[in-house]
């Protein structure tokens, strides 16, 4: 998913696919390519085995679910399986979520989900809405409500990746590192939960990890034109972990590559213009400092 609803700058993040996740009514494990969505960030210590860093083609190993209760969770129905109406506050919802309007959609879930207690998918894409509006401890109950329903619904699967990244804005990077790890147990090819489990690994200082997961998110995502924003976003920080190694040009090569892959970018240029001050490069620095006022001009964070 693109950055996850992003979020991220996210969860912004990266979830072309999670949007559709939320605004389709087929399963999202056929929907996705890739949500605050999307994201920036996050860590922890315990959790998944760590992704293989020698082979970026493969796919990341991945432990058993962090909990009981997490496998108990049921899958998505099948596609042509037959399924109760769609209420119409959520289908309004939806609509809602689609042009944006967050709050809007927060209210008409809210009156659906009190009439309809217990219910999985309603409680899920409440989350969702609050979550968009950056309101994470909002929105997790509603997640972990989504879960504890064990009730079987297209986005299921997906509750896991969005409970990640509300933890990880939260700070609870534990509780992040299994969520993520839970989402790709069921949706392995979910490039952007690899890339959770990278910033979770990078706040953790566990830099081999950080760095296999990066180098893997990026390669589940290089061929794919629609996601060079998200390739960037982890070249950028891969960039991260070369700076703490004190790889300072190879972090002057990812970081020119993220930049050029998405010149919108204006965080990669900032590192970007930092790592040229490491450089004794001044002049270079001062141009990528440009680039990153041009950036935020371009994309209205002056």
């Amino acid at each position: 998913m693109r950055a996850c609803l992003r979020q991220l700058d996210i969860p912004r993040a990266r979830l072309r696919v999670l949007w559709v996740a939320l605004v389709a009514s087929t399963a999202l494990a056929n929907a996705c390519s890739r949500s605050d969505p999307p994201g920036n960030p996050a860590n922890s210590s315990a959790g998944p085995a760590p992704v293989v860093a020698s082979d970026p083609a493969a796919p990341p190993a991945r432990s058993p679910a962090a909990s009981p209760a997490w496998a108990a969770v049921p899958r998505p129905p099948a596609p042509d399986a037959p399924r109760p109406p769609l209420d119409e506050r959520v289908r309004i919802a939806k609509s809602m979520m689609r042009a944006e309007r967050f709050d809007s959609a927060e209210a008409a879930l809210r009156g659906a989900l009190a009439e309809r207690k217990g219910d999985g998918q309603i409680a899920f894409l409440l989350g969702v809405a609050i979550q968009k509006q950056k309101r994470y401890a909002d929105a997790k109950p509603y997640f972990e409500e989504a879960i504890a329903a064990k009730q079987s619904f297209p986005e299921v699967d997906y509750v896991f990746h969005f409970l990640g990244w509300c933890a990880y804005y939260l700070g609870d990077l534990a509780l992040a590192r299994d969520a993520f790890d839970e989402h790709l147990r069921r949706v392995p090819s979910e490039a952007d939960s690899v890339f959770g489990l990278g910033v979770v690994a990078l706040d953790d200082d566990r830099l081999d990890d950080a760095e296999a997961a990066f180098t893997r998110a990026i390669a589940m995502q290089e061929k794919d034109p629609k996601a060079a924003r998200e390739v960037a976003k982890a070249k950028a920080r891969l960039g991260d972990v070369l700076v703490r190694r004190e790889k300072i040009a190879d972090a002057e090569r990812v970081l020119r590559e993220a930049v050029t892959l998405y010149p919108d970018h204006y965080e990669a240029w900032a590192k970007l213009a930092r790592v040229l001050d490491r450089l004794e490069r001044p002049d270079d620095a001062a141009k990528a400092r440009e680039e990153e006022k041009a950036a935020m001009a371009r994309v209205g964070r002056t």
